[in-house]
C-alpha cells in the first residue's frame, strides 16, 4: 500500500471546487484528509498549492494561503522521505 499524506481540508477543497484534478480522498477527518502519494493527480495539487503559498500568489483568502502552505509542505516531507 502506497505511503499516505494527511493535508489540510480546506485547501483540498479549493482545489476541487475549482474543477481540478483531485486525488481521491482514501479517509478524513474534521480537519484533514488523506490521500495517497502515488495518486496521478498528486503533481496538480502539489503545483497549485505552490501557486498560492508563493509570496507573490493570491492573497485574496488568508486561510486558503495558510492551508496551501499546509498542503505543500506535507507533500514535500512525505515525497522527499520516498526518493
Amino acid at each position: 500500500m502506497s505511503q499516505l499524506i494527511r493535508i489540510p481540508w480546506k485547501f483540498y477543497m479549493d482545489h476541487y471546487e475549482r474543477g481540478l484534478p483531485t486525488p481521491d480522498d482514501v479517509r478524513g477527518t474534521k480537519t484533514h484528509v488523506y490521500i495517497s502519494a502515488d495518486d496521478p493527480h498528486l503533481n496538480s495539487l502539489w503545483s497549485d498549492a505552490e501557486f498560492y503559498a508563493h509570496k507573490f500568489g493570491p492573497d485574496l483568502c488568508p486561510s486558503i494561503k495558510a492551508s496551501a502552505k499546509a498542503t505543500l509542505a506535507a507533500i514535500n516531507k512525505v515525497v522527499d522521505g520516498l526518493e
